[in-house]
């Protein structure tokens, strides 16, 4: 019986292709000749796959002397998108792949659809707001997306709508018994400087590791970025104990930490040039320096650690960069409470080699407090991450202080200090602070108040130190 009712069907199938049957027509994208259509749907608009590319075999002698009136593939679907158009009598939609299935990263639509935009911007205008935003819309590229489930899925195995998601760590974890909690000098500092890392490696016990640079594609004729500063760091450490330059450039050169060749001995004169008046600056007062051991239980206050250089009863830290960053002034404001703390009422110094800063002694009653108020952040930044951004932080505590900007307006130039450009890294690009507010924004009144909280005083007490 199945073979009769195919043979039947074979034997009354119409030659040709019907577009006029009155039923959703599924087919390559053809010459409609304006045949009329309510909608006209065409999918694939991608970048590198419309209008398409003609590949002319090496044996085509016409493809290598070509002529006015030669057949271009390319231009014949330019032709037939313009007929699928025409074609249109309600509506007309337009597909392409948006993002890349493996990065998600944006894609770029077919050049007919841009120009189509393009020409629809230029002669078409609305009363309110842009007609790209009313003509674009973008769709979840994979069936089990969240966004597809805010009206359903038609598909039976999505049908069901998922439960809305939760912010990532949005309830705060139990409460620790806080009174047999001690807490290094190094371990608040670093808390304060990424609240983030602090919570995710220290309560819920995820490490981010960055994986394996790929080999490089070109020779480094020249140190930058993240390389530069390693290699500042152990030049630096060399001229402090007053190596002969012979010795470090020959230590450099076996740690392979400069470029290859002829070049390594250009890289390492600027390096020494700019380093030895900073390093010859540094070693009088280095010789004179002494390491303590602070524990501040008598007073209360359960932080313990070393302060590795202190110079005339005062915390001095120094980096082979230009400018301070914020993560070194908390530092080195952890160590000088301390030590203010214990009683010594020296003045706390951070060098770099274009920025020095200095912190006024405090009382030790003083000290004590701020310091309390400091773990108090780090206890509850083991429950919950805390607000606190490094760069955006300070940029609000600072605008605040000179009292230029109202409380807004600062918000928002704080908020600018979480993207990146191309001279500097936003707090936006560390991948612990990324995590922690993937899916919410950390800019609000919180923030405000922790920032203020955290470097008003450190900059009540903050002034220009002479290196």
């Amino acid at each position: 019986m199945l073979q009769q009712h195919l043979a039947r069907q074979l034997q009354s199938a119409a030659p040709g292709f019907n577009l006029l049957n009155g039923r959703i027509s599924c087919t390559d994208l053809v010459a409609l000749r304006a045949v009329p259509f309510r909608v006209v749907c065409v999918l694939g608009l991608n970048d590198a796959g419309f209008p398409r590319s003609q590949r002319s075999p090496g044996f085509d002698l016409m493809a290598r002397a070509p002529r006015k009136g030669d057949r271009s593939l390319r231009d014949d679907d330019r032709l037939l998108f313009l007929e699928a158009l025409l074609s249109a009598r309600d509506a007309v939609r337009l597909s392409y792949v948006g993002r890349s299935q493996q990065d998600n990263s944006e894609r770029q639509p077919s050049v007919v659809l841009s120009e189509l935009l393009d020409y629809l911007a230029q002669g078409y205008r609305l009363d309110k707001g842009r007609l790209h935003d009313w003509l674009w819309r973008e769709q979840p590229l994979q069936p089990f997306s969240a966004r597809a489930f805010s009206a359903g899925s038609y598909a039976s195995e999505w049908l069901e709508r998922l439960p809305p998601a939760l912010p990532f760590a949005a309830e705060a974890l139990p409460a620790v018994d806080t009174t047999l909690l001690r807490c290094s000098l190094a371990a608040l500092a670093r808390c304060l400087g990424n609240p983030a890392r602090t919570f995710l490696e220290r309560s819920i016990g995820i490490r981010l590791t960055e994986e394996d640079p790929a080999l490089e594609s070109h020779e480094p004729f020249t140190l930058y970025g993240l390389q530069a500063y390693g290699v500042r760091n152990e030049l630096l450490e060399l001229l402090l104990v007053e190596t002969p330059p012979a010795d470090s450039f020959a230590t450099l050169q076996a740690r392979s930490s400069l470029p290859p060749g002829a070049l390594a001995a250009n890289s390492f004169a600027d390096l020494h040039e700019t380093l030895e008046p900073f390093a010859a600056a540094l070693r009088p007062r280095l010789a004179a320096s002494r390491s303590i051991e602070v524990d501040l239980a008598s007073c209360d206050v359960p932080l313990y650690g070393r302060v590795a250089r202190v110079v005339d009863d005062g915390v001095l830290h120094f980096r082979a960069v230009n400018k301070l960053k914020p993560q070194d002034l908390l530092a080195c404001w952890v160590e000088h409470l301390a030590l203010c703390a214990s009683g010594l009422q020296g003045s706390g110094q951070a060098l770099a080699l274009e920025d020095s800063v200095s912190f006024r002694a405090l009382p030790p009653a003083t000290a004590c407090e701020l310091l309390l108020q400091l773990l108090d952040l780090y206890r509850q930044n083991l429950q919950r991450v805390l607000p606190l951004l490094p760069q955006a932080s300070l940029e609000y505590a600072r605008l605040r202080a000179a009292g230029k900007l109202d409380a807004q307006a600062a918000l928002e130039a704080a908020m600018r200090k979480w993207d990146s450009d191309d001279y500097r890294r936003g707090d936006g690009s560390d991948a612990w602070l990324a995590l922690a507010f993937r899916d919410r924004s950390p800019f609000g009144e919180e923030f405000c108040a922790l920032s203020l909280r955290v470097w008003q005083p450190l900059l009540d007490s903050l002034q220009e130190a002479a290196a």
